[in-house]
């Protein structure tokens, strides 16, 4: 039974809401009922197909596991299982993964899981913010967010936030894409879809306001990078989204393919002497037991699926084919035990022995053996991905030393890391070992997270009791009183063994019987909360129904209201395209009225222009023949000077000539002359 801090008065609302709408529920005719009946029995007894792990966190985040009261730091790799709670620090974020849905936290929230198994996710908010990123919903399968004003039930997939306002008392939910139903205290419901965001007051969906998504803060855009991370993620080519951790193995490793195996990873490692299962821890983890916790940030995924093989020297991990719904396991490894006779195996320490706890990776092809409670149809789902060309085999090969890991058994109990602490096995102690179900050791109560009391179940309650029924209990005190005998039973003969032996196989029919009836008993109570489911299916169908009525009243509406508004832009574009034309062609005749306006203007302009050429050239001939009188004038000039000069200079010869002739007659008797006076030309004296 879940505690009381795991009830949820919206879920339960919300059935007394499906079964008082529903009024009448059918019975199944009588061989469904047994199918139902062999169905619920082994959902009983098989554990949860899938879990939650924490991929990343920075700052302060702690953990609180299921039935404890002391919160520790979180860890890489740690499954996360119902009841366990995360809180983060002030300026922390966290993010894990469901299957293919990512949660993730943002700073000063505190969230836990009310339950979580393979048809079932449901997770409380008391403060703080989630966001959820949802890929895919199965058939069947339902999540849920819930919070002290409202729960919101997702049915699509999508991107919503929900902030959580402790302080205030107001929860708002914003859905970017998707769609879900809030669910009140009193009943009440509200869809919403989107781009919607509601915020809510008090536990009876009073909304406090509405609006449209709001504008992405710095923790929406850190989401969508890991979101955008995700979708780019090349190992998603190779294995299902639904494989937890595929995430991680893009940056550690390298794919290939084998002719044999199909696709391989292969991790980028350097450590010597590395083996799977070798560097990390053990924990002990209710209903499954002891469960591997690896050590390097990609080991979460090849840990709990898939199988692990060598291809020459290289350790490579084998997904197998890609499976909608893997299953998850705690660690597919097989463990070594003492060989027949009573000899105990021990592993050699300092040179000395002791008990020790050897385990090896299973190969493909060989088969996954639980030592938990398990129908055959889940062993069967488990090992469904392991078929190596059909074969699927119970012989073990682990007769090479490299490939076990043996620590000693108390630090195998105390959950001590075990890198530091691997021994080699030497051959002869390989060759008289066995493969067994489950180590010979008991989980350390500081090491058992969800199980303090130690019987193989989740403790539901801080002080680790169980709230059982009166058969619960009995069974509980049979099996630790079968503990209390294995612990004696190295100090036994063989004789006493045998005794011991047989008051076991009597105490098992007896146990068997009792399971038996309580197996009964459960499917009873998970019959009722199939119908319950159900119901509440039924509600949400016809809502959903109802409402794609309404969407499809709406987007009739919306098709008229879009066909009459094409029809009225028709006519009036037919309008516009009319005065277009008449624009155009009014548009046409004034160019045409311009071209011709300007043609004349240049013909006139060209007719001014050959005028004025015609003046020109007639005012330069006119220059011309004036400039050829003057030169003409200026020549008969210069000939009239030369002329005149040539007079004078003959006149001035004749002269001078003359004036020599005087001179001579005076020299020879005759009369003397005047002299000339100046501008006195010769025969002026006689005149004189």
């Amino acid at each position: 039974m879940s505690s009381p801090m795991n009830i949820n008065p919206f879920r339960l609302t919300r059935l007394a809401l499906m079964t008082a709408m529903l009024g009448v529920t059918a019975l199944a005719p009588a061989h469904a009922q047994v199918a139902t009946t062999t169905a619920t029995a082994n959902a009983e007894i098989d554990p949860p197909g899938r879990v939650a792990r924490i991929g990343y966190f920075d700052n302060s985040v702690s953990f609180l596991p299921a039935g404890s009261q002391e919160w520790e730091s979180a860890m890489l790799n740690r499954p996360i299982i119902a009841g366990d709670q995360l809180s983060t620090d002030a300026g922390a974020r966290a993010e894990m993964h469901v299957g293919s849905t990512a949660l993730r936290l943002g700073p000063q929230t505190h969230a836990s899981f009310s339950r979580l198994d393979d048809n079932e996710a449901f997770i409380t908010v008391q403060q703080g913010t989630l966001s959820l990123r949802v890929r895919q919903l199965f058939p069947g399968e339902h999540l849920e967010v819930n919070t002290p004003n409202v729960a919101l039930s997702i049915t699509q997939p999508g991107e919503y936030r929900v902030d959580v306002n402790a302080a205030g008392g107001t929860t708002r939910v914003t859905v970017p894409s998707g769609g879900g139903v809030l669910y009140g205290e009193g009943g009440q419901t509200v869809t919403i879809g989107s781009p919607q965001q509601l915020t809510f007051a008090g536990r009876a969906l009073a909304q406090v306001s509405a609006q449209n998504a709001a504008p992405r803060d710095a923790f929406d855009q850190w989401t969508m990078v890991r979101d955008r991370q995700e979708d780019q993620s090349i190992s998603a080519r190779y294995v299902s989204r639904e494989v937890v951790g595929y995430q991680q193995l893009d940056a550690y490793g390298d794919w290939s393919t084998d002719a044999t195996y199909g696709n391989i990873w292969y991790p980028r490692v350097t450590v010597a002497n590395w083996a799977p299962y070798r560097y990390g821890q053990w924990r002990y983890v209710a209903p499954w037991g002891w469960t591997w916790v690896d050590d390097a940030p990609w080991g979460f995924a090849p840990s709990h699926y898939g199988r692990w093989t060598q291809v020459g020297p290289r350790w490579g991990w084998v997904p197998g084919p890609i499976a909608p719904r893997p299953v998850y396991a705690p660690a597919l490894v097989a463990f070594i035990g003492g060989s027949s006779g009573g000899v105990n195996w021990n592993v050699s320490i300092g040179g000395g022995g002791g008990p020790g706890v050897g385990w090896f990776p299973l190969a493909p092809g060989e088969a996954y053996r639980p030592a938990y409670r398990a129908s055959p149809r889940y062993v069967t789902n488990i090992n469904r991905t392991i078929v190596v060309n059909n074969n699927v085999t119970n012989v073990y090969r682990f007769n090479r030393p490299e490939t076990v890991t043996a620590v000693p058994r108390d630090a195998f109990q105390r959950g001590r890391p075990t890198g530091g602490l691997y021994q080699r096995i030497a051959q002869a102690d390989l060759d008289r070992g066995r493969v067994v179900d489950r180590p010979d050791a008991r989980p350390d109560p500081r090491n058992a997270w969800n199980d303090r009391n130690g019987d193989g179940r989740p403790d539901n309650r801080p002080d680790g009791r169980n709230d059982d029924s009166v058969a619960e209990q009995i069974r509980r005190r049979q099996q630790e009183a079968l503990r209390g005998d294995n612990r004696e039973r190295d100090n036994m003969t063989w004789e006493q063994r045998q005794q011991l032996q047989n008051r076991r196989d009597q105490e098992r029919n007896a146990i068997a019987e009792q399971q038996q009836r309580t197996l009964q008993d459960g499917a009873r109570r998970q019959q009722q909360e199939q119908e319950e489911r159900v119901r509440r299916q039924q509600v949400e169908q016809q809502q959903r129904v109802t409402q794609q009525q309404r969407e499809q009243q709406e987007r009739v509406q919306r098709q008229q209201q879009e066909q009459q508004q094409r029809a009225q832009q028709q006519q009036m574009g037919m309008q516009e395209r009319i005065q277009r034309q008449q624009a155009e062609q009014a548009e046409q005749q004034r160019r045409a009225q311009q071209q011709r306006a300007q043609q004349q203007m240049q013909q006139q302009r060209e007719a001014q222009q050959r005028d004025n050429q015609q003046r020109e050239f007639q005012q330069r001939a006119q220059r011309q023949q004036m400039e050829q009188q003057e030169r003409a004038q200026q020549q008969q000039r210069q000939m009239q000077e030369q002329r005149q000069s040539q007079e004078r200079q003959r006149q001035q010869q004749a002269e001078n000539e003359a004036r020599g002739r005087g001179q001579f007659n005076g020299q020879q008797g005759g009369p003397p002359q005047k002299p000339m006076r100046p501008g006195m030309r010769p025969g002026d004296n006689d005149r004189s």
